[in-house]
């Protein structure tokens, strides 16, 4: 009857600690999916501010380009010609260069979060493939653990249940039963 109780008491005892292996790996590959999604929304959210900042320089660069040919018209020289069209070439060359200037460190943000989202999602694949493996080798582990402690504690039972030994050890005293 004892016997039984011990392997249902293991058994119990090696399905929780599977259960528990199972919970903290599905633990683990959800904090790795949210880190996942959370790179990939930070990527998305620099790449809209690298192309706002872009936008918000092109238009700053057009209202000053507008307001040199207005003022070239008002003047009475021909836009577009002359001199002026190399004043605007190099305006719209510096323009460029602020939009591309005004984007870059979102759009290396944006590069650094897809980075990371593919290291998470890497990550979560990886819990999630060793998954069984770790379940298993918690339930393994338990029940060899209780069966190691049932087994070693059975043999200093028997000796302390016979009776006193004399100072004789539980091994010798078990020899001598035989």
């Amino acid at each position: 009857m004892a016997t039984t109780a011990f392997i249902v008491a293991a058994a119990v005892a090696a399905v929780a600690a599977g259960a528990s292996a199972y919970m903290a790996s599905q633990n683990q590959a959800a904090a790795a999916k949210a880190q996942r999604r959370q790179a990939e929304w930070q990527q998305q959210v620099e790449t809209q501010q690298a192309e706002a900042a872009r936008a918000q320089v092109r238009a700053k660069s057009r209202r000053l380009l507008d307001a040199q040919a207005s003022k070239a018209g008002r003047a009475g020289v021909e836009a577009f010609t002359g001199s002026l069209l190399v004043n605007q070439l190099e305006a719209a060359s510096l323009a460029q260069y602020e939009e591309d200037l005004a984007a870059y460190s979102h759009e290396l943000n944006a590069q650094t979060h897809a980075f990371e989202a593919k290291l998470f999602k890497s990550q979560q694949k990886n819990i999630q493939s060793q998954q069984w493996v770790n379940v298993g080798l918690a339930t393994a582990g338990s029940a060899a653990s209780s069966a190691f402690s049932y087994y070693g504690s059975r043999g200093s039972t028997v000796a302390t249940n016979r009776g006193a030994t004399g100072g004789v050890s539980t091994s010798d005293y078990l020899r001598s039963l035989s």
